[in-house]
């Protein structure tokens, strides 16, 4: 028998022997009649979703929906009818001596006194509730433009300013504090639409809040006064703006 040591060749031949590639097992792809089944479920189900969201309502409140358009901006005035001016004058003269505003206004042949806006239907109606004999109207705003809408916002932050001062959450001072901000505000975007457009329909609102929030810091002011008179100014510029 040979005397020669073949371990070596072996142990080479083991290192030197590739292995076998094996191969994953390919996905199986779904049914082409699964996929329409899902895709088929999915559109069934979005359709019924917008039916039921927009109650087969016309074409219309379908854009609406799908543009996301809002809904007009209203304001809500509390406000209560006379068959008279003289009648309405007194009772302007009368509310205005509990912080309302009392802007007086004709419609549909009667003399509206309004006593206060607001912002939320909601607050509208909760006033309304201890005030049996007072009405509530809701008022369109067309607050494309954008300084109609600046004068929309300025006029929600008197608004809330004023209600935080009748409920005492805020002092005199500091109403009169955020009437002067929104003063130098709106003076600043009439002089600029003066120069832009001197024939703007929307610089005689902005004539009537900023001339009207310039009078408010007199020494002397009671606290029911300041309410009145910025409430009275507040409704003005809302009756003034686009509709």
């Amino acid at each position: 028998m040979s005397n020669v040591d073949y371990s070596q060749f072996y142990m080479r031949n083991y290192i030197n022997k590739k292995p076998k590639k094996t191969q994953s097992p390919k996905p199986k792809k779904e049914p082409s009649s699964i996929r329409f089944f899902i895709v088929s479920a999915v559109v069934i189900i979005v359709l019924i979703g917008l039916n039921f969201l927009l109650a087969n309502q016309p074409y219309e409140a379908l854009r609406a929906w799908i543009f996301k358009e809002d809904e007009p901006t209203q304001v809500y005035l509390l406000y209560r009818s006379f068959p008279s001016r003289d009648n309405a004058y007194a009772q302007s003269l009368l509310v205005r001596q509990s912080g309302a505003g009392g802007y007086i206004y004709q419609k549909d042949g009667e003399y509206r006194v309004i006593y206060s806006a607001y912002q939320k239907k909601e607050d509208a109606e909760n006033v309304a509730k201890k005030n049996p004999q007072a009405n509530l109207e809701a008022k369109k705003l067309d607050l494309k433009d954008q300084t109609a809408n600046e004068i929309y916002l300025a006029l929600i932050e008197l608004m809330d300013g004023a209600n935080q001062l009748e409920d005492g959450s805020i002092y005199e001072a500091r109403l009169l504090e955020i009437c002067s901000i929104n003063r130098m505000k709106l003076e600043e975007k009439k002089q600029s639409l003066i120069h832009e457009d001197g024939g703007s329909p929307l610089i005689n609102v902005l004539e009537v809040v900023t001339g009207g929030l310039s009078s408010l810091n007199v020494p002397g002011y009671s606290r029911v006064t300041l309410l009145s008179d910025l409430r009275y100014i507040i409704i003005s510029a809302l009756m003034s703006l686009p509709s």
